[in-house]
C-alpha cells in the first residue's frame, strides 16, 4: 500500500508543484548543493586529501558565483553543500573584510554626495571614527558622510581601526559606519574576586548540586514550598540588566541623597554580580550598553552638564554616545577599566545631590539659598500688627 502525497493541506489552497515535490522528497540531503548566489570571502588553509591542493584557491576570493555548481567547477571538492559549517560574522572586522561584506550586500552607495536623492537605497552612512590613546586619555571622535572617492584616498588612515555597520532605528535615518581602535576592543582581564568558601567557578555548581542531593533546601525551593512563588522567576536579562538600569535612572533623575544605589547599579551593569556562587563576575550581556545609554539619556532629559571636565576625570555626553555605539554593535563588549571608571564618575557628576533631599522633614520656612548652595534656615515673617 502507498499513500499518495497530498495536493493541498487541510483548509488551505492547492499546493504548487514545487511544494508537492519538497513535501514528497522531504528534507534535502547533507550533500545537496546550497541554493542562491555565493561570495567567496576567505579561502582558508584546507587541502584535498587526494591531490594535496587547496580546497579553495586564493584566486576565488572576492568572486561571486551564481550557483553552487559554478563554484564547484573551480574547487578541488564540493564545498557549498548543507554540510558547510556556518558561523556568524564578528561584530567588528578590518576594513577590507567589512568592505567586502557591505559591497556584496549592496549597502555602500556610489557617486558623490551631491547626487543623493531622498529615499535612495542604500542610504549614505555616517562614518564615525573613534580615537583613544589609552590610559587616562578621553576618547575623541570625528563624523563625516561616507564618500567613496575620498574614502579610497584615506583608506590607509582607517587601517588601524575595526569597523562595524549599525543599522538606523528608522527608515529616514542613515546607518552608522563605526570605526574603533583595536585597543578599545581588547577584552579587559577580569580580576578574580575571592569567594567566602574559596571555591572556583567550576566547583560552585557542583557544590550546589551536592547540597541539593543531601536534602538541604535552597532559598528558592523554600519559597516555592510556602506558596509564595505566585509569579514566574525573573529572567536573567531582567534581573541583571533591566532592573539595574532602572535603578541607575532613578538614582540620577530623582537625586537620592546617597550615591550607594548609583554605584550598585553601575557595578552590576559594568562588572556583574557574580551570581551562582562564582568566584569571578563578568559583565552581563547588554549591561554596558544599558549603563551608557541610560546615563546619556538622563543627561538629555534633565539638561545635565554635557561636556567632559577639563581635567578629563569623567566622560561627557559625546564620549558616552560613542562608547554606547560600540556596546550596541557588540553586546558582549565592556569598556576598559579606565573608561569604565570615567563613566561612573560621569554618573556621579550627573546625579543631582545639591541639597538635602529629605524635604518632608524640613520646616516650611526653609528655602533655597541658591540653585547649587543647599538650604538655609531663614527667620519666619513678623506677625501682623
Amino acid at each position: 500500500l502507498s499513500v499518495p502525497p497530498p495536493t493541498a493541506l487541510e483548509g488551505g489552497p492547492p499546493l504548487s508543484e514545487a511544494a508537492q515535490r519538497r513535501l514528497s522528497e522531504g528534507v534535502a540531503q547533507l550533500d545537496a548543493n546550497l541554493p542562491g548566489r555565493l561570495l567567496v570571502v576567505r579561502a582558508g588553509t584546507a587541502v584535498s586529501e587526494e591531490t594535496g591542493k587547496p580546497l579553495c584557491p586564493l584566486s576565488l576570493v572576492d568572486r561571486i558565483f551564481e550557483t553552487a555548481e559554478e563554484l564547484h567547477k573551480s574547487t578541488a571538492a564540493r564545498l557549498a553543500t548543507y554540510q558547510l559549517e556556518t558561523c556568524a560574522d564578528p561584530p567588528f572586522s578590518p576594513w577590507d573584510a567589512t568592505f567586502q561584506r557591505l559591497s556584496a550586500g549592496g549597502l555602500l552607495p556610489t557617486g558623490p554626495v551631491e547626487e543623493d536623492m531622498p529615499g535612495m537605497f542604500p542610504r549614505r552612512p555616517l562614518v564615525l571614527r573613534l580615537a583613544w590613546d589609552g590610559g587616562d586619555a578621553v576618547p575623541t571622535c570625528s563624523t563625516a558622510l561616507y564618500d567613496d572617492a575620498a574614502w579610497k584616498e584615506q583608506r590607509a588612515a582607517g587601517a588601524e581601526l575595526e569597523w562595524a555597520l549599525l543599522e538606523a532605528a528608522t527608515r529616514d535615518a542613515p546607518p552608522v559606519l563605526l570605526g574603533v581602535p583595536r585597543v578599545l576592543l581588547v577584552p579587559a582581564e577580569q580580576e578574580a574576586r575571592p569567594s567566602g568558601k574559596g571555591t572556583s567557578p567550576r566547583e560552585a555548581p557542583a557544590e550546589a548540586a551536592s547540597a541539593g542531593a543531601t536534602g538541604a533546601p535552597s532559598p528558592t525551593t523554600a519559597r516555592s514550598e510556602g506558596g509564595a512563588a505566585l509569579l514566574p522567576p525573573l529572567s536573567s536579562e531582567v534581573s541583571q540588566v533591566r532592573l539595574p538600569a532602572s535603578l541607575l535612572q532613578k538614582s540620577v533623575r530623582r537625586g537620592f541623597c546617597s550615591s550607594a544605589p548609583l554605584l550598585e547599579a553601575c557595578t552590576a551593569l559594568l562588572h556583574g554580580k557574580g551570581e551562582g556562587g562564582a568566584a569571578t563576575a563578568a559583565p552581563p550581556r547588554g549591561g554596558p550598553f544599558a549603563m551608557l545609554s541610560t546615563l546619556w539619556g538622563a543627561m538629555l532629559v534633565d539638561a545635565a552638564p554635557f561636556d567632559a571636565p577639563a581635567d578629563g576625570a569623567a566622560l561627557g555626553i559625546e564620549q558616552l554616545l560613542a562608547l554606547s555605539l560600540i556596546a550596541r554593535a557588540d553586546p558582549g563588549w565592556a569598556p576598559p577599566p579606565p573608561l569604565a571608571r570615567k563613566a561612573v564618575a560621569a554618573a556621579l557628576r550627573t546625579q543631582g545631590r545639591d541639597c538635602n533631599q529629605w524635604l518632608g522633614f524640613m520646616d516650611k520656612f526653609y528655602e533655597p539659598k541658591g540653585p547649587h548652595y543647599g538650604w538655609s534656615l531663614v527667620p519666619p515673617p513678623p506677625p501682623p500688627p
